[in-house]
């Protein structure tokens, strides 16, 4: 895994990885949808986002006693093949390092940028990430 995400991290500080549009609207019967395609002219409310090339660094401070919530956190960024870096508080240095940038001190905490998203919801984790670009399975973000 760790390869894989330095692998990622060298893509994206070289420029290699290709930019993309991707669109967002609500269909005629009000859901909403995400492709790689533009949308079809019925659509209402579209957006359209450039995402691949300026997408923000994640970083998911866990603990090895926080069990099920930092879990389930590692999971949905796996899940949605988001590269991250884990910072695992262990020491006095690191839990001061997460106060300073997050302003927390419990953990599991996500940064995505500068955002920071509190102890864990699958709901918030996924809208933090899809604000910032990041493409859910499927394409969908």
């Amino acid at each position: 895994m760790k390869r894989i995400i330095l692998g990622v991290l060298v893509l994206v500080a070289t420029g290699t990885l290709v930019a993309a549009d991707l669109y967002r609207w609500v269909d005629e019967n009000g859901k909403v949808e995400y492709r790689d395609t533009p949308p079809p002219s019925s659509a209402k409310n579209v957006e359209q986002r450039r995402i691949g090339a300026n997408l923000p660094p994640v970083k998911l401070y866990t603990h090895p006693g926080c069990g099920e919530p930092c879990v389930e956190a590692k999971k949905l960024l796996a899940g949605r093949k988001v590269p991250f870096q884990e910072i695992a508080v262990l020491e006095e240095e690191d839990l001061e390092e997460l106060q300073k940038v997050t302003g927390a001190s419990r953990v599991p905490v996500l940064m995505v940028g500068s955002d920071a998203t509190h102890g864990f919801s699958t709901g918030e984790y996924n809208g933090a990430l899809d604000a910032a670009g990041f493409p859910r399975a499927g394409g969908k973000p």
